[in-house]
């Protein structure tokens, strides 16, 4: 039955995951290692990251991981007015949240094709479906289905839909997820969700898992 192990940190953006790359990777042996991080680098405005030094430190990661298999995983959509409850525009630099976001898109689609990893971006897959907003059944957190404005985090089933799209993708591109880390911020993490930091309850990895070991 294939592990996976939950290395999601909130906050982190990809200067802090390479810092830590070591002791929360590359010491569990990993087959396989999803990298979802870019959204604090984009939209956090506390822990931005220029886009230059993001394509440069995400590039020096998958040099890092050069012995394992990598799924570069895009950050999914987000909803504007909810951020801007807890982040001032003007703390952006010119650079409006959606726009560093699309930015960072692009490298990272750029960085997959470049080392040879696949890439899924999950930004489509929220916004696709039509998930983003005040609406009870969005699958990030809001005022209607969770009490607070918040407009980035998944909900439980927004955690099932990405672990649902990381386990195609695995399939698609005949990855091994024998020992699968999941590497990334608090999406990954399953901040204000069961089991937060694990693979256990309604995180994306303890998702994943499941399907995996299905």
């Amino acid at each position: 039955m294939p592990l996976v192990i939950n290395a999601g940190v909130p906050g982190h953006n990809v200067a802090d995951c390479l810092q830590r790359l070591d002791a929360d990777v590359l010491a569990h042996r990993p087959t396989l290692v999803t990298v979802a991080i870019g959204t604090n680098d984009a939209i956090n405005s506390r822990n931005l990251t220029a886009l230059a030094d993001f394509r440069a430190r995400y590039g020096e990661l998958l040099r890092r991981l050069a012995g394992c298999q990598v799924l570069v995983v895009a950050p999914p959509a987000f909803h504007l007015p909810a951020l801007l409850t807890r982040h001032r525009l003007e703390d952006y630099a010119g650079i409006p949240p959606g726009e560093r976001l699309a930015q960072v898109r692009v490298v990272l689609a750029a960085l997959a094709q470049e080392h040879g990893h696949p890439c899924l971006d999950l930004h489509p897959l929220v916004a696709g479906a039509g998930m983003v907003g005040e609406e009870p059944a969005s699958w990030l957190r809001n005022t209607a289905n969770s009490g607070v404005a918040d407009g980035v985090h998944p909900t439980a089933a927004g955690a099932r839909a990405i672990a649902v799209a990381v386990a195609t993708a695995i399939a698609a591109h005949r990855l091994d997820p024998a020992r699968t880390v999941c590497l990334g911020d608090s999406i990954t993490n399953g901040q204000y969700l069961a089991g937060a930091g694990t693979a256990t309850g309604e995180t994306w990895p303890a998702w994943l898992a499941r399907i995996l070991g299905a």
